[in-house]
């Protein structure tokens, strides 16, 4: 038998995004949890000075947006939060230590990412080359 390389990539949120806080306002907000109030009220485990260092992390990151009173999620959020919570890496039929900036553009692309320059600032991609039978 001969031996494959394959590359196999995962996905990660950037430290500012993956805390607690961030996370749970993004499922907040995608739960319909729109507004300072309602937020407030959905996650009182936090205190609110977290929820608002959170808060500004996602705005920061253009992940969340005010649209008068409300939070918006950006539209690729679901995506984001699909790829970056598989536990099994996305496998490429190529053999690649490390992907550069063009490739993880063209690789969001392809999995439906509108804006992957937005993505690329709140999400890491790691790749790593596997042999395989």
């Amino acid at each position: 038998m001969t031996e494959q390389s394959v590359t196999e990539v995962r996905f990660h949120w950037k430290r500012f995004v993956a805390t607690p806080e961030a996370q749970a306002i993004l499922l907040a907000v995608g739960f319909g949890y729109q507004t300072r109030l309602q937020l407030l009220q959905a996650l009182p485990m936090f205190q609110q000075s977290r929820l608002q260092h959170g808060l500004q992390a996602l705005l920061g990151a253009d992940m969340v947006t005010i649209s008068g009173q409300q939070l918006l999620l950006c539209d690729d959020i679901e995506v984001l939060q699909k790829l970056t919570s598989s536990p099994q890496p996305l496998t490429l039929p190529m053999a690649q230590v490390s992907l550069t900036w063009e490739d993880k553009v063209a690789l969001l692309q392809r999995l439906g990412v509108q804006n992957p320059g937005r993505a690329l600032s709140a999400i890491s991609i790691a790749a790593k080359t596997v042999e395989v039978e």
